[in-house]
C-alpha cells in the first residue's frame, strides 16, 4: 500500500509539471467565463491542480458560490464566524437546522429530485449519481467515517454506549466540533494568509455541452466556503473527477442501479445551475 501511494503521488507530479511545461495551468478569458473546448479538457485533467473562479463553481450542496450561497445553511455558518467573536449563537443555528433534517421523514433535501430508491433514506446517506461511493456503502459506512472525522477535531461524539447509531450526527458536540473547526481556518487564514498546501481542495469538474463549471467533493468543503465569502475571486484546487453529462449512463451510481438516466440527469443539471440547495447540512 505504502508503494502505490508513492506511485500515485509521483504520476500527480509529473502531469502538473507537464502541465506546466505546455503552459495548461491557467484558464484563458473564454474558460474562465465557462466556455469549453477540447483544450480546456487537458488543462482541467483529473488528478492536477488548477486555479478556479468562484463564479463557475458550485458547492458541495449545490448552490452556487457567487449568486445563490446564501441558499446553503453551512455558508451561513460561515458567515456567521467570519462577522462574529462568540460561537454560541452560530452552534444553536446549526442545531436548529439539524432539528430541521431530522424532522424529513420519507423524503430528502433534494425533493422531487430523488431517485426512486431513496424514498425511505435518511437525509445524511444520499449519493449523487457521479459520486464513487453507492448508497448501500454510505448507509453501511458513513456514520463510522463522521464520528472519526469529528474526533480529529476534538468530538466525543458517542458519549454513551446507548447512544443510536445516527444521534450523535445532529449532537452538541457534532455542532461544535464543525464551529470551532471553521473558527480555527479562519483564525489560520487570517494570520498566515492563504497557502498553497499538498493537501488540496478536490473538485469535480461537470461538463454540459460547450459549457463547465466545478463543484465540491466532501474534501476541502471549509475552505471553499471560507475563501468564497472572504471575496476571494479564485481557488487552488485538485481535479478530483470530470463529469460529463453525455455520458451519464457511465456514472457509478447509474451503473449500480442506485440512479436511472432520466433520475440523474435532473439532478446533474440542478448543480450546473447551481440555484437549489438539495444536500443536508450533515
Amino acid at each position: 500500500m505504502p508503494k502505490l501511494s508513492f506511485i500515485k503521488k509521483q504520476v500527480k507530479t509529473c502531469l502538473n509539471k507537464s502541465k506546466s511545461l505546455l503552459n495548461l495551468n491557467t484558464l484563458n478569458e473564454l474558460e474562465s467565463d465557462g466556455n469549453f473546448s477540447w483544450i480546456t479538457r487537458f488543462r482541467l485533467l483529473p488528478k492536477t491542480k488548477v486555479t478556479l473562479p468562484f463564479t463557475l463553481g458550485i458547492s458541495c450542496r449545490g448552490c452556487a458560490f457567487v449568486d445563490h450561497i446564501d441558499k446553503d445553511p453551512f455558508a451561513k455558518i460561515v458567515e456567521q464566524v467570519l462577522v462574529s467573536d462568540g460561537d454560541d449563537h452560530i452552534i444553536e443555528y446549526l442545531l436548529e437546522c439539524y432539528k430541521n433534517e431530522q424532522k424529513l421523514v420519507g423524503e430528502t433535501p433534494m425533493r422531487e429530485l430523488a431517485p426512486a430508491a431513496f424514498s425511505n433514506v435518511p437525509p445524511w446517506a444520499i449519493v449523487m449519481p457521479w459520486e464513487k461511493i453507492s448508497l448501500q456503502e454510505k448507509l453501511r459506512l458513513y456514520l463510522e467515517l463522521y464520528e472519526a472525522n469529528r474526533g480529529m477535531y476534538g468530538a466525543n461524539l458517542r458519549t454513551t454506549q446507548s447512544d443510536s447509531p445516527s444521534s450523535f450526527l445532529y449532537s452538541t458536540a457534532a455542532a461544535r466540533s464543525q464551529v470551532e473547526q471553521t473558527r480555527k481556518l479562519v483564525c489560520d487564514i487570517r494570520i498566515r494568509g492563504i497557502i498553497e498546501t499538498g493537501d488540496l481542495p478536490l473538485v469535480y469538474v461537470l461538463r454540459r455541452g460547450r459549457q463547465w463549471r466545478w463543484c465540491m467533493t466532501g474534501e476541502g468543503n471549509h475552505r471553499a466556503y471560507i475563501f468564497s465569502l472572504m471575496g476571494e475571486p479564485s481557488m487552488l484546487a485538485e481535479v478530483f473527477a470530470f463529469v460529463d453529462r453525455d455520458r451519464a449512463s457511465e456514472w457509478p451510481n447509474v451503473l449500480n442501479g442506485n440512479y436511472t438516466v432520466e433520475e440523474a440527469l435532473p439532478v446533474f443539471d440542478s448543480y450546473f445551475e447551481g440555484r437549489n440547495c438539495i444536500r443536508g447540512v450533515v
